[in-house]
């Protein structure tokens, strides 16, 4: 029997890979531990809230016409 050589190789170790992906991502559970603090907030709310610092130019602070400003 002849060995795969060069791309031949290549190719068998790429269907093999192919063959393999979907039995190893079936035995893989989706989620083994049970979501906890913020993320099972977010989860159960479905609201995600995000703040930041009014007075802290140039990072963040709140302008004249009160929006949100600063690159962090």
């Amino acid at each position: 029997m002849n060995r795969p050589t060069g791309n031949n190789a290549l190719l068998a170790g790429a269907l093999l890979f192919c063959l393999a992906l979907p039995v190893a991502a079936q035995r893989t559970p989706a989620y083994e531990v049970p979501y906890s603090g913020t993320l099972k907030k977010i989860r159960d709310t479905g609201v995600v809230r995000i703040g930041f610092r009014e007075n802290s130019p140039p990072f963040a602070f709140r302008a004249p016409d009160g929006k949100p400003v600063g690159y962090a």
